[in-house]
């Protein structure tokens, strides 16, 4: 599955610590305990769309800076709703692991930092 092949490489090639959840409401169980120094999350979820979970991630005052890079097939509708969010990048489907770290080490390097 896509999302475990993610969490490995950006595991083993990166080593960066990475938590997964293969639905909102369990991202949204992660991050109320959790600060993320990224967060990457598909716009189109069974249980809610990206736009919700941002929303949602970004409520928590330890991940209300956080950069997010939101995957879609739809980048074209998806550009429209986040460009004016400060922190958001969009990583159109289908991409490449080269593209994916690409766009995530810029969202670090660009990110504001958050109480720790």
């Amino acid at each position: 599955d896509i999302l475990k092949a993610i969490q490995e490489f950006l595991s083993q090639i990166k080593e960066w610590r990475v938590t997964t959840a293969k639905t909102a409401a369990e991202a949204y169980t992660a991050s109320k305990n959790n600060k993320y120094d990224l967060i990457l999350t598909d716009y189109r979820m069974p249980d809610t769309d990206g736009i919700q979970l941002i929303s949602v991630l970004r409520g928590h005052k330890h991940n209300e800076q956080c950069p997010i890079v939101v995957v879609s097939g739809y980048p074209d509708e998806v550009v429209p709703l986040v460009e004016k969010i400060p922190g958001l990048a969009v990583l159109a489907k289908p991409f490449t692991f080269k593209q994916m770290i690409g766009i995530c080490q810029k969202m670090l390097t660009n990110a504001v930092p958050t109480p720790k």
